[in-house]
């Protein structure tokens, strides 16, 4: 899922992806999930790792708001540390689902 510059609402375009997460987690009740916030390196340092953890917050509202248990969710914030491609800052400024073993 990618974001505005400074915004932890994720993009209206990747609603599609949300509801296949949603689908995915209903179907597979023992499933749980990191939600992994990244920022990109525009700014202070401090405030991307903030904003990467209001992501991940965010998605995880989105998630609960569907019925997802909020017990199957971890958060965790990235900041600016995991840049993808250094200078494609719409790239950058994403959530990852990562699958908790």
């Amino acid at each position: 899922m990618h974001f505005r510059f400074g915004r932890a609402r994720p993009l209206a375009g990747d609603r599609a992806k949300y509801n296949r997460v949603v689908k995915i987690l209903k179907k597979h009740p023992q499933l749980r999930l990191k939600l992994q916030g990244h920022a990109d390196e525009v700014g202070d340092e401090n405030w991307n790792y903030k904003l990467s953890v209001w992501r991940a917050e965010e998605v995880q509202k989105l998630l609960v708001g569907r019925g997802i248990d909020k017990s199957r969710l971890e958060l965790e914030g990235k900041g600016e540390e995991a840049i993808l491609k250094p200078g494609k800052h719409s790239q950058n400024r994403r959530l990852e689902f990562k699958i908790i073993p």
